[in-house]
């Protein structure tokens, strides 16, 4: 979005706004006393892509010794009536639903195990897909069956399945660009991105695909993309491509 995020005008108040993502967007303007954009500390505000504050402390006041993920000043709302997130986020949020998810860790550019990729979620299966072969993480069943499961990082697409509805945070430094290799046929991968969601064609642009395919967690169908669909962070993706090849995603 290359205008404000959200606008409020008049006199429409006692809005509540937090836990949202606004990725290229001039922020927010509000016209009206009386709206609030945060909760309370520690839930926070929102994640804005041109906050440029920093998080070097804590607590309700920000005050305190250590970093908590909210930005140690204020995101000021344009508008006049001296609205401001008070927890801006310093990342954004990548939601799940109870069932399957098909997700990727966009923030994990080194391999961890599938245990702490996933810290701060309830689950208890995972699978993915590399290079033809399917390898499946169950927590109920013991360790030994479990290993062999390959580390995970930001290039993979993982399928989990939640036990209750969560999000997990994607942390704001700048990674940069992030190349991921496509092998003839099917991929199972992620969008290692975070301040850009883009359409499939910009996304692919230079790829050798002809399907890409998403899932839909609220039907829980499979669904085939089209050049204008949105590839956002935090989603997974399958993507046949006709040759070997290198994928570059921006971050």
């Amino acid at each position: 979005n290359i205008r404000n995020g959200i606008n409020i005008l008049g006199s429409v108040t006692d809005n509540h706004i937090y836990r949202n993502n606004f990725i290229n967007t001039n922020g927010a303007y509000d016209a009206a006393s009386g709206n609030y954009w945060n909760a309370t500390y520690p839930t926070g505000g929102n994640y804005w892509s041109d906050y440029t504050g920093t998080d070097n402390y804590s607590g309700p006041g920000q005050n305190l010794s250590g970093s908590d993920g909210i930005g140690d000043t204020p995101y000021n709302i344009d508008g006049g009536v001296g609205a401001q997130d008070n927890y801006p986020l310093m990342g954004a949020y990548v939601k799940f639903k109870a069932g399957w998810n098909l997700i990727s860790i966009s923030w994990k550019t080194n391999p961890t195990s599938i245990e702490s990729a996933l810290s701060g979620i309830q689950w208890d299966r995972a699978m993915v897909y590399i290079n033809n072969t399917w390898y499946t993480y169950n927590k109920n069943r013991a360790a030994k069956y479990n290993l062999g499961f390959p580390q995970v990082d930001n290039t993979m697409g993982i399928w989990v399945n939640c036990t209750s509805d969560g999000s997990l945070r994607i942390p704001d430094p700048y990674l940069g660009n992030t190349t991921v290799s496509l092998y003839k046929g099917w991929n199972l991968v992620g969008y290692p991105s975070n301040n850009y969601t883009r359409t499939v064609a910009e996304a692919l642009s230079g790829v050798p695909y002809d399907y890409i395919q998403g899932y839909n967690t609220s039907s829980g169908q499979i669904e085939t993309l089209t050049p204008t669909d949105i590839m956002k962070p935090g989603k997974g993706y399958w993507i046949h491509v006709t040759a070997d090849s290198v994928w570059t995603v921006e971050w």
